[in-house]
């Protein structure tokens, strides 16, 4: 799988560790915009892991907006994972980010 420009790839991330996947939107984000709402969907590119929004840690974190960040902690080894952060403003834009997170025990 090749990242778009919209996506970022992290890792690999060890299942035992909690990392913080930020995702910025200070490009696409009109000036003096705020973030109202944030949503991260986390879903599995390859491997298995048949709960994969498990790994999402407490609610995203927008208040260092246009940079929001989400802890994400476990996840099966031998698995890659598509973050997907849809972003409500104040601007009334709707934008989204992705990042792409391996997971490896090695």
């Amino acid at each position: 799988m090749t990242p778009t420009s919209f996506e970022t790839v992290i890792g690999p991330k060890d299942p035992e560790e909690t990392v913080s996947v930020t995702f910025p939107f200070a490009k696409e984000a009109l000036p003096g915009a705020t973030c109202l709402s944030a949503v991260v969907e986390v879903s599995v590119l390859e491997g298995y892991d048949p709960t994969p929004s498990s790994m999402l840690f407490m609610a995203p974190d927008s208040s260092g907006f246009p940079v929001i960040s989400q802890a994400v902690t476990g996840g099966v080894s031998s698995t890659t994972y598509l973050l997907k952060c849809r972003a409500t403003l104040s601007s009334g834009q709707v934008l989204c980010r992705k990042a792409v997170l391996l997971v490896s025990s090695r």
